[in-house]
């Protein structure tokens, strides 16, 4: 009987991560699978410990080759593949028990969806918290002009989205997944599970850390103006900086802090992507406005520094894309000129008192 499900995975150096990595695949349950891993030129333990589970395990199929690369690895694994579905795995995570499961219920519920996440727990550092994600397929969409809706490991698709649109783009050293997602998303619907199916670890060597922070935004650079481009906007250098300050308005690494000038030219710069949207239809209206409204919000609590002056900006902005133009928290914080370190102490206290009280009550 062929697999209904291939799984798969690039383990470059992940000895100390594999063993529970492919055990949480291998004993997924209700679902028929492969499991194929691409041993991407490992030079420490990491081939001995696969060839132990090839051959205790026929759902296990390895492949050695030389190091080259993420991408270059999943398009072998895709290429080989037997499986209705792809579910992709990383040889540093956990997944849950029902992830495959679950994940192929609602493909198999949701016609209209083709690729698939969910919410993912990190852990491995000195805190665990829960990474959410946009959940329909309109959020999802939107979400695309501004960041990845989906949690790279956690994603099955139907191999059918391959077949259609061509495999990763092996141009793309970081964020081949997004790029993949952004081209897809012209005639394949996404979405993400409201539930923790995969546990994804934090550590040193992770692509996210082996990337300098110019090499990530070049690749996001590049996958967003594609997208903007299909949208029939043409924009200029200083569009694009305005266009990733508001995309990475969460990203704390970028420690944003907006003018009052800038935060004009990015209001300008959101009523132009609204208007352009108006004529060509290619997102939802209500989803784009309030993707738009989320991260202009954000900009403007991490300018809040600046004063009320920041604030009246974010009321006009706020007219425009039909929301509720008086935040009472962004009220009090550009009052008191709170900075963003502030902001994260606060943001991190009420997590802490949140957590005790569902402690004291449960």
């Amino acid at each position: 009987m062929l697999a209904e499900i291939s799984v798969i995975m690039s383990a470059y150096n992940a000895a100390s991560y594999l063993l529970e990595s492919i055990t949480s695949i291998l004993n997924q349950q209700g679902v028929d699978l492969e499991l194929i891993i691409i041993n991407d030129g490992s030079t420490d333990s990491t081939s001995s410990i696969l060839d132990q589970f090839e051959k205790k395990d026929k759902r296990v199929k390895i492949v050695n080759q030389e190091n080259k690369g993420l991408a270059e690895s999943l398009n072998l694994a895709i290429s080989i593949s037997k499986g209705k579905y792809i579910a992709r795995m990383d040889a540093d995570d956990i997944a849950h028990p029902k992830r495959l499961l679950v994940q192929l219920n609602f493909l198999n519920s949701f016609k209209d969806i083709d690729i698939v996440g969910s919410y993912v727990k990190a852990f491995g550092d000195s805190k665990v918290r829960t990474w959410k994600y946009p959940l329909n397929k309109s959020e999802c969409d939107v979400a695309l002009l501004f960041l990845n809706p989906l949690a790279h490991p956690a994603v099955m698709f139907r191999k059918s989205v391959i077949n259609n649109i061509g495999f990763y783009d092996l141009s793309y050293n970081y964020d081949q997944d997004y790029e993949l997602w952004a081209r897809a998303s012209h005639s394949h619907g996404i979405a993400n599970i409201p539930s923790n199916l995969l546990n994804y670890r934090i550590h040193k060597d992770q692509m996210g850390s082996i990337f300098s922070k110019s090499q990530r935004v070049e690749s996001q650079k590049r996958t967003q103006l594609s997208l903007l481009k299909i949208m029939g906007l043409n924009p200029s250098e200083e569009d694009m900086e305005i266009q990733l300050i508001l995309s990475n308005a969460y990203r704390l690494e970028f420690e944003i802090e907006c003018s009052g000038d800038l935060l004009e030219k990015i209001s300008k710069w959101i009523k132009e992507i609204v208007e352009k949207n108006n004529t060509i239809k290619r997102y939802n209206d209500f989803a784009l406005r309030h993707r738009l409204h989320t991260q202009y919000h954000a900009l403007c609590l991490y300018s809040a520094s600046i004063g009320l002056s920041v604030f009246s900006k974010y009321k006009d902005t706020a007219v425009y894309l039909k929301v509720n133009s008086f935040n009472l928290p962004l009220f009090i914080s550009c009052f008191l000129k709170l900075g963003r370190k502030e902001h994260i102490a606060i943001y991190n206290r009420i997590n802490q008192f949140k957590g005790l009280m569902k402690h004291v009550f449960n």
